[in-house]
């Protein structure tokens, strides 16, 4: 699953205290991030040329495997019982 990669991030490895939290630190909009693997897979559709087609593919798909591992990663690390990396908030200096 790559959707709410860069949310599960923050509230299981960062320790976001909340999702409102996440929205108000975070300059990277609503899954954003899945939103450019999904347009990058279904622009490769459209592509003229067979080179470009490829190359928009293996963009695309890196970036969903990445997404996939980061989510992995950081529910891994909830689940491992290992200590947040310190949370800045809205109001950190």
């Amino acid at each position: 699953e790559i959707s709410l990669a860069w949310l599960n991030a923050q509230m299981m490895v960062k320790s976001a205290p909340s999702i409102s939290a996440h929205t108000l630190t975070s300059r990277v909009g609503s899954d954003l991030l899945r939103k450019v693997a999904i347009f990058l897979l279904a622009t490769a559709g459209s592509a003229s040329d067979d080179s470009t087609r490829g190359w928009i593919t293996i963009s695309g798909i890196a970036l969903a495997c990445i997404l996939a591992l980061a989510n992995l990663g950081s529910r891994a690390w909830h689940f491992m019982g290992w200590k947040p990396m310190p949370y800045a908030g809205p109001l950190h200096s």
